[in-house]
């Protein structure tokens, strides 16, 4: 097979980030089993100018693709392009060459553009299990030809672990602090206030539930319409508003709540520096691009994982257990499964702060103990979640 990746060159200007990372693992695996790939610039994922209209079109006339793959969605505006079939408004230009197209999300469906995407055989990969319900149900007038739990995975590449002892970092988490997502609980949307603050009082009380069926159940308890234009339009502007909000809120909760252990939290991204953190809370700046993660990643006994996928994962888990750091994540549903019996990835629940600091204290108290659950976590991420296997599941998602 021959796959065209598209590529948002505007939304990729760091030296190395997780879009060009993830990009090239894709390509990386898609060559190990045996097929071809064609990578596309493009200036404006949304709409794709003339220029790359023309050069798409002699790109795909003397090297046909039989697979979009379209990373987060970023490169839809080429799905738009049209070629003239008799019609007023002519065909999509894959729907015209037979090409199927896959959209690879990495984050909750409510975030990404997937309804943005013109074609007759699109295919859905998703980050979250609850993904594969929830679609349909968000999007009943998008017509998947199939969808794929897949995840984002690793590349064997960014392993930049340190031997054990020269760790010097007990407790890590990567990740921005938004202050205006956790304002957002000051200011709810007026039209949708009430369903907002209830939505919130549940997700956090039910951690392990999507959060668009807590959405709805909040909605049903409040005796609110969610049928109809109007109503699905306010589910939208909740789930969006509560999903920012939540990101930030659990965040901040977690990073409070390993501070309790007594270890040194070493904390990166911005925001951070500027909200009240217990005094062994560390505050560092941003890494200046995604290598810089694993480098981090790589000098950590323990990497605190705080997860929107309840049912799925984000890269993140998998980089961390590449390095030999233990992570702690909340999201017990996929990663229950795949590391539970190594205990390569431990767990912890938002709704019960107190218990991760045990779990981090118990953890650095027995530190042969943690090196020997590191590395089982490693041997299980290497084996099994790397982009070969990823995208082995893509493929399989495409048979008739």
């Amino acid at each position: 097979m021959r796959f065209l990746l598209p590529y948002n060159t505007t939304l990729s200007t760091a030296t190395s980030s997780f879009y060009s990372d993830f990009h090239l693992g894709i390509a990386e695996a898609a060559h190990k089993l045996g097929h071809d790939t064609l990578r596309f610039d493009i200036a404006d994922g949304a709409q794709a100018s003339a220029v790359e209209r023309d050069t798409l079109y002699r790109a795909l006339a003397t090297s046909p693709c039989d697979t979009v793959i379209d990373l987060c969605c970023w490169g839809l505006g080429l799905s738009q392009i049209t070629v003239w079939d008799g019609s007023t408004r002519g065909e999509p230009l894959f729907d015209s060459l037979d090409m199927d197209y896959v959209a690879l999300l990495i984050d909750q469906p409510w975030f990404q553009p997937l309804p943005g995407v013109h074609s007759a055989r699109l295919h859905a990969a998703v980050p979250d299990r609850d993904n594969l319900t929830d679609i349909p149900a968000i999007y009943p007038e998008l017509r998947l030809r199939g969808m794929a739990f897949a995840p984002p995975a690793i590349r064997i590449a960014n392993d930049h672990s340190q031997p054990w002892g020269a760790r010097d970092l007990d407790v890590l988490f990567i990740g921005h602090l938004q202050h205006a997502a956790l304002a957002a609980a000051d200011n709810w949307p007026k039209e949708c206030a009430d369903l907002c603050e209830e939505s919130v009082a549940q997700a956090l009380a039910t951690p392990s539930e999507s959060l668009y069926r807590v959405v709805l159940r909040a909605a049903a308890q409040l005796e609110l319409p969610v049928g109809g234009s109007g109503g699905a339009s306010t589910v939208f502007t909740v789930l969006r508003a509560v999903g920012h909000y939540l990101r930030a809120r659990m965040r901040l909760d977690a990073v409070r709540a390993a501070a309790q252990s007594g270890a040194m939290v070493h904390v990166v991204g911005e925001g951070w520096d500027s909200i009240e953190v217990p005094d062994n809370v560390i505050c560092h700046a941003p890494t200046a691009d995604y290598e810089g993660m694993f480098s981090l990643a790589g000098r950590a006994r323990i990497c605190l994982d705080v997860s929107s996928y309840p049912s799925g994962a984000n890269d993140r888990v998998f980089s961390y257990s590449l390095n030999r750091a233990l992570c702690l994540s909340n999201a017990t549903g996929y990663l229950g499964e795949v590391y539970r019996e190594s205990g390569g990835v431990q767990f912890y629940s938002v709704a019960a702060p107190g218990e991760l600091a045990e779990t981090i204290a118990r953890l650095l108290a027995s530190p042969r103990r943690l090196q020997e659950q590191a590395d089982a976590g490693r041997q299980v991420t290497l084996e099994s979640q790397n982009w070969l296997v990823r995208l082995e599941t893509i493929l399989n998602c495409l048979k008739p």
